[in-house]
């Protein structure tokens, strides 16, 4: 092998790592990939939270608002979807922006509107809010159990109904 081609593969090789790790980071925070490169939280962790949460809290679940008495207070679609579309663009390219999520959890004011905001979610993203928030394995790891759970204590306090 000439010194040329040494050259050559070691340029190719160099852009295809590149191009690999580029891939890994899209959409997540580059710190989470490298947490998820070298170890860090595994998927039986999310997958725990999730069962927890929606075996014992109601709110997350899109169908739980249609059980809300007449008359109480839910969310117009249109301003569900804007607060959807500010939850989905929360997400960074290298960091994702957790006070914004926070921002929308703090303006909601029963657990219905919780759970028609998680409808619409569904509907506009094509995935459940919870999974979404608590994401997976990288590249779909997004907010921390402590930062899902700050979430959902401000969710637990809110009443059912209005």
């Amino acid at each position: 092998m000439t010194k040329e081609d040494q050259s050559e593969l070691i340029k190719y090789a160099v852009i295809g790592l590149g191009g690999v790790l580029l891939f890994k980071y899209i959409g997540g925070q580059f710190t989470s990939g490298l947490t998820s490169l070298f170890g860090g939280e595994d998927k039986a962790q999310t997958n725990d939270i999730n069962k927890e949460i929606l075996n014992k809290f109601s709110a997350f679940l899109p169908n739980f608002y249609k059980s809300a008495p007449m008359g109480s207070l839910l969310l117009t679609r249109s301003s569900a979807d804007s607060l959807v579309n500010k939850i989905l663009k929360s997400t960074g390219f290298f960091s994702d922006d957790f006070s914004a999520v926070l921002a929308v959890f703090r303006q909601l004011k029963t657990q219905s509107q919780v759970s028609f905001l998680s409808d619409r979610f569904q509907a506009v993203s094509g995935s459940d809010l919870l999974t979404w928030l608590v994401g997976s394995v990288y590249p779909n790891d997004r907010y921390s159990a402590e930062q899902v759970n700050q979430l959902i204590n401000i969710v637990k306090m809110l009443p059912k109904y209005k």
